[in-house]
C-alpha cells in the first residue's frame, strides 16, 4: 500500500448553540439554536432557510453551493453534533463564534471518529422572515478524523497565516519514534473551498515524520494542507487552513 486518499470533509462553519451573551439579539439566539438542530439532524431543508440569497463566504461560495456541498458531506457523516460558542457579539448582527462538530465519517468499509473546529465571522441581518445569514469569513479550520485502537500522533507546526507569494515550512513531527512497524505518510496542498482537501499520497516514512516547504500562491486564495499517517494499530488524518493575505 503506497498511496491513500485523504477523507476530509468540508464541514462549514455554521454558528450554532451560542451561549447567552449579552448584548445578542434573543431572536438571533433562537435562530443560531436552529442552526444547531437542523445541522446536527442533517434536515438540510430547514438549514438552508437561514441563508440569504445573496450569501457569500470568503472561499467565494454561494448558498446553492452550500447545499450541493452539505448534501455530499452528509453522505458519509454520521451522528454529527454541532456545538458552538460565541466569542464576541458586534453591532448589527456581527458574531465571532467557534464550532465544534463531531461524528462518524464512513469511507467504504472504513469507520473513522471525525472532530473539526472552526472560528468564522459570521453577518446576520433581520429580515420579515427573521434572521438570515448573509456572510461568513472562515478565519480557522481544522479537522481531524482516526481510525483504531492507537492511530499515529503527530506535533504539527502549520502556520496560522501566510503572505501572499511568500514561502513557509510545515512540520509533522511523529510524537512515537519509528520502529519495525512501516508507517507510511504523505502531504497535499489544495485550495480551500467546496470540494474535499486534495488526497496527500501515502510513502513509507524513512523518517519521524513530514517536512516541506512551501509557496503561498501569488492571490489571496486560502490554503488547506492535508497530511495523513497510516500504520497497523491505526489512521490519523488532518486537513488545516492557512489564511493567505
Amino acid at each position: 500500500m503506497n498511496r491513500y486518499f485523504f477523507l476530509g470533509a468540508l464541514v462549514l462553519a455554521f454558528p450554532v448553540q451560542a451561549q447567552t451573551l449579552s448584548p445578542l439579539d434573543p431572536q438571533l439566539q433562537q435562530a443560531i439554536q436552529a442552526f444547531d438542530q437542523a445541522a446536527s439532524q442533517k434536515d438540510l431543508k430547514v438549514l438552508m432557510n437561514f441563508y440569504s440569497p445573496e450569501f457569500k463566504n470568503n472561499d467565494g461560495l454561494t448558498k446553492a453551493e452550500v447545499q450541493s456541498a452539505l448534501e455530499q458531506l452528509w453522505i458519509n457523516l454520521n451522528d454529527p453534533q454541532y456545538r458552538t460558542e460565541v466569542l464576541s457579539v458586534g453591532s448589527e448582527g456581527q458574531i465571532t463564534t467557534r464550532t465544534q462538530v463531531t461524528g462518524r465519517w464512513q469511507q467504504g468499509r472504513f469507520n473513522f471518529d471525525l472532530v473539526s473546529t472552526l472560528e468564522a465571522q459570521s453577518q446576520w441581518q433581520q429580515g420579515p422572515q427573521g434572521w438570515t445569514l448573509v456572510a461568513q469569513t472562515t478565519t480557522a479550520e481544522r479537522t481531524e478524523i482516526l481510525r483504531g485502537q492507537d492511530p499515529p500522533k503527530a506535533d504539527l507546526m502549520i502556520p496560522a497565516q501566510v503572505a501572499v507569494g511568500k514561502p513557509y515550512q510545515l512540520e509533522a513531527i511523529l510524537k512515537k519514534p519509528l520502529d519495525e512497524h512501516i508507517v507510511l505518510g504523505g502531504i497535499a496542498q489544495s485550495v480551500a473551498g467546496a470540494s474535499s482537501p486534495e488526497a496527500p499520497l501515502l510513502d513509507g516514512l524513512m523518517a519521524g515524520g513530514l517536512f516541506k516547504k512551501g509557496n503561498a500562491p501569488e492571490v489571496k486564495a486560502d490554503q488547506m494542507i492535508s497530511l495523513g499517517f497510516v500504520r497497523n494499530e491505526g489512521m490519523y488524518f488532518v486537513s488545516q487552513r492557512i489564511h493567505v493575505d
